[in-house]
């Protein structure tokens, strides 16, 4: 297959003889790491983070568009309409830098908060729960072991306490989301 950046054959290995198309080029320009990541692996979850994260800037306004043609609009929320957008946009200018890899964490972490937040903003939703996968799934594409169950523990935290927060006969309704964090 194809290497996604010009200069990642060089780091990884064999060199790719197949043309890369105008568009590539434009989009691998848009993703490309910091030139002082030289780590193919790094190189590659990074570019990997950067698409994820210019391609889901504008998911919070679309989320908010989608409220409101369901009849939904008293439920937009600041949350999903200008701070995830915000932060997602923080996090590719991040991921682009020299500062990438120990920016991870601050994504990851600001992550976990926008679903907590969103929880909080709609308690009646334990669909909503579902999103604290989003972070750990980030954590183990780009750290190790340790570390993805830290954040395993601290979405299962969120949960929990989300879950003590919800009236008694709603208690028990997010079980299914602690099952499959576990």
């Amino acid at each position: 297959p194809p290497c996604a950046y010009r200069d990642e054959a060089t780091l990884s290995g064999p060199t790719v003889t197949q043309p890369v198309s105008p568009a590539g080029t434009f989009w691998a320009s848009l993703v490309r790491p910091h030139p002082s990541i030289t780590d193919p692996h790094r190189r590659r979850v990074l570019g990997l983070v950067a698409s994820w994260n210019l391609v889901t800037i504008p998911l919070g306004p679309f989320l908010a568009l989608m409220q409101l043609l369901a009849g939904e609009g008293h439920r937009i929320s600041a949350t999903w309409l200008v701070a995830a957008p915000i932060t997602t946009l923080l996090h590719y200018g991040f991921a682009r830098s020299r500062y990438a890899w120990p920016a991870l964490w601050v994504q990851v972490v600001s992550m976990l908060l926008l679903v907590a937040a969103a929880m909080e903003a709609s308690p009646d939703r334990a669909s909503t729960s579902l999103a604290l996968l989003l972070p750990v799934l980030a954590a183990a594409l780009c750290f190790r072991l340790k570390a993805v169950l830290t954040v395993q523990a601290m979405a299962l935290f969120v949960l929990v306490l989300h879950d003590l927060q919800q009236p008694w006969e709603n208690r028990g309704l997010l079980i299914g989301t602690g099952v499959v964090l576990l």
